[in-house]
């Protein structure tokens, strides 16, 4: 009887689909007995195969429940992972076509290390990178001459792995007015 029930306990190890024959032989054998076709079996025979039937289905719903877990779960990093690309690519792009005022901007902010930033709201280069969604505009009630702005962190993470464009190693100061008037000094000479 021991040995009979130490090798039922393998069925536990028993895969998915090897689960899911099992019920259905069971579940042909209780129809083929019901039906006649084969000699009936005695009571405690009925029940062992309906408990060993059931206990199959439930293995099988399981392993069927692990897979779709495992699917759904590879399915939602590919989307994540397409979805990012998609995003940095977007931010590239943006990147790659700023204007001298919109580069300016995030010169400074890279130049300082620094992901947020008061600036007029009429100032272009803070408008036009608002409208491209390189910068955030800060909700609340504040001065229009220093109204905060932030760069998202994507964003961040973007222009500090290009901070070689941003940075002027020249630049001996943080102030974006005086760095184009010495731009426009070198330029002229």
């Amino acid at each position: 009887m021991l040995d009979t029930l130490a090798k039922s306990i393998d069925l536990l190890k028993a895969s998915g689909w090897q689960a899911a024959m099992i019920a259905a032989a069971c579940g042909v054998l209780l129809y083929l007995s019901a039906a006649g076709i084969i000699p009936g079996m005695d009571p405690g025979w009925i029940l062992l195969v309906w408990a060993v039937m059931l206990t199959a289905s439930g293995l099988a719903v399981a392993a069927l429940l692990a897979w779709l877990q495992r699917v759904s779960r590879s399915s939602w990093e590919r989307w994540q992972h397409y979805r990012a690309k998609k995003q940095r690519d977007w931010i590239n792009q943006n990147l790659d076509t700023l204007g001298a005022g919109e580069r300016e901007v995030l010169s400074y902010m890279v130049e300082r290390n620094q992901r947020s930033l008061a600036g007029r709201l009429a100032y272009g280069g803070f408008g036009t990178l608002v409208q491209k969604g390189l910068l955030i505009r800060g909700a609340g009630q504040f001065n229009i001459m220093e109204w905060p702005h932030t760069v998202p962190e994507d964003v961040w993470d973007e222009l500090v792995r290009r901070r070689d464009e941003f940075v002027d190693p020249e630049s001996t100061t943080h102030n974006p007015a005086a760095r184009r008037s010495a731009r426009k000094r070198r330029s002229a000479r």
